[in-house]
């Protein structure tokens, strides 16, 4: 599908109501499946089209979402989000407080050659 077919599409279902739109969206993912290039996975939520076939050669290989995930429903997936943050702060404050303690001890090194030399 070429950039102005997307563009009229997505201009077409910008006037429609949302039971047209999602019948369009049904019609057009139909058509995809039908064609041997992919196949459609339907879901309350949302639907989910799977590659097939010699073209099918992209693969998401993301490490931070994983497949379907915007099938999850939102409170779970902001759930899951806070605690992912909630995690890394939490690793970056393990980190800052090792790190704090190692410049503490160099400042007392330094703390203590600065008082052997005002004694020398």
């Amino acid at each position: 599908m070429g950039a102005g077919v997307i563009d009229s599409v997505v201009a077409l279902s910008n006037t429609l109501s949302d039971s047209d739109r999602l019948e369009l969206v049904r019609r057009l993912l139909g058509g995809v499946a039908a064609s041997g290039e992919g196949v459609v996975a339907s879901y309350p939520t949302g639907y989910i089209l799977y590659a097939e076939g010699e073209d099918a050669t992209y693969e998401c290989s993301s490490w931070l979402l994983a497949p379907g995930t915007n099938l999850a429903n939102r409170p779970f997936l902001a759930f899951i989000y806070l605690v992912g943050l909630a995690y890394i702060f939490l690793g970056i404050a393990i980190i800052s407080d090792i790190f704090m303690a190692a410049i503490e001890v160099m400042r007392a090194v330094r703390e203590r050659e600065r008082e052997l030399h005002r004694d020398a």
